[in-house]
């Protein structure tokens, strides 16, 4: 019996120790998984403070290594989703970019255009990137050739400058130059081939004659033999005689066409003035008179005649809620009839809060943007600098 007790007593003392090593290495595990979970925490925070950098994105605070803590474990998935949402909007945001750049390339005419992978990938971005740049940088060194050329020839030929800065930015008025010259070269053809076609019909002779800037003239005097010459020049004019009135001819239908359609549509605005007085009719309005339209959704003025309030104010995590959202209407009065109108609420807006309604001495308490939008409720961070939002103050869209 003795030997027993020993042997029970010794057990009991080594189940001691076992337990209390046992319990020493799951606190030591629970203090590896701790801080395994805050250096987890201050991760995705530190990213999404790289996410906001410059970009708007306005989700560290939401997502920060407080809010992640091991005590909120139950809420994460939540509370991650903003990160989830930005990390996928950037990623559209990057596809968009590449397929921007690729259509700048086909655009430029490049030969070798990225592929959508080579384009979106880490790895080969920057190679698809330079071969976009070099196709944009030899489209403008070709074109600044030409408008180069352009000067070179409208300089020589014509004795004419183009502004070649000019047209590299775009003004066309810079070739205006160019333009004149080719004019007077016109007119100087025009009265070369009038004194010739009078030299035609009374000698009918042929020659040669002097076409330079100060000589024309007298030139045109002296090739009364030119009639062959004069001849094909004949030819010419009546050849741009035809054209001319075949453009006349295509003109005076496009003049009939637009005439037809004006007819069509001064039918279409006398239906749509039938349809106006009998909506006038179904109103209670007189359709004589003058009223005021219909406001559209989305409108300024149906905006304009929004009127919430805030329904709770979350000191906690930074926000409030206001009972304005996607199902929101507001109403206009036409005649007897009361028209609901639907002001689209949506994300992004700019409210202003104020304590009391306007026009009744409100006092402007704070102007927020509205984050997520409902059916019925909205929510919008608190400013910093915001003054102490109450609930039940008056909300109205800033216009």
């Amino acid at each position: 019996m003795k030997s027993t007790n020993i042997i029970l007593s010794i057990a009991v003392a080594v189940l001691a120790a076992v337990s209390a090593v046992f319990a020493y290495l799951v606190m030591q595990r629970n203090d590896v998984v701790r801080k395994g979970w805050d250096d987890f925490a201050e991760r995705i925070s530190s990213t999404a403070k790289t996410l906001d950098r410059d970009s708007g994105a306005a989700i560290a605070d939401r997502v920060s290594a407080r809010r992640l803590a091991i005590a909120n474990a139950a809420e994460v998935a939540r509370i991650l989703k903003p990160l989830e949402e930005r990390a996928r909007a950037l990623v559209e945001e990057r596809d968009a970019f590449a397929d921007a750049l690729r259509a700048i390339a086909r655009n430029v005419g490049a030969q070798d255009i990225p592929g959508d992978a080579d384009m979106r990938g880490i790895s080969t971005y920057a190679a698809g990137k330079d071969k976009v740049v070099d196709a944009v940088d030899k489209a403008i060194t070709s074109r600044n050739k030409v408008y180069t050329r352009l000067a070179e020839v409208s300089r020589s030929q014509l004795g004419e400058l183009i502004d070649t800065n000019a047209l590299r930015n775009g003004d066309t008025s810079a070739i205006d130059p160019l333009t004149s010259a080719i004019n007077r070269k016109g007119n100087r053809c025009s009265a070369y081939e009038k004194e010739l076609t009078e030299i035609g019909r009374i000698a009918g002779k042929s020659g040669s004659f002097d076409n330079g800037e100060n000589a024309y003239a007298q030139s045109a005097q002296a090739v009364r033999a030119a009639v062959s010459e004069l001849r094909d020049n004949g030819r010419k004019l009546q050849s741009e005689l035809d054209s001319a009135q075949a453009t006349i001819r295509a003109k005076e239908k496009e003049v009939s066409d637009g005439n037809a359609e004006i007819a069509r549509q001064k039918a279409l605005v006398s239906e749509r003035d039938q349809a106006i007085r009998s909506y006038k009719l179904a109103l209670g309005l007189a359709a004589d008179a003058e009223h005021e339209m219909p406001w559209l959704d989305g409108s300024a003025e149906a905006r304009k005649a929004v009127v919430g309030h805030v329904i709770d104010v979350n000191r906690d995590y930074g926000f409030i809620s206001i009972d304005l959202g996607t199902a929101t209407r507001v109403e206009q009065k036409l005649g007897d009839k009361t028209l609901p109108v639907d002001p689209r609420i949506t994300t992004g807006m700019e409210v202003i809060v104020s304590r009391g309604a306007i026009g009744d001495d409100a006092e402007f308490v704070a102007r927020v943007t509205l984050g997520e939008v409902g059916k019925t409720c909205a929510t919008a961070d608190i400013p910093v600098d915001a003054a102490k939002i109450k609930e039940g103050d008056f909300v109205y869209l800033s216009l």
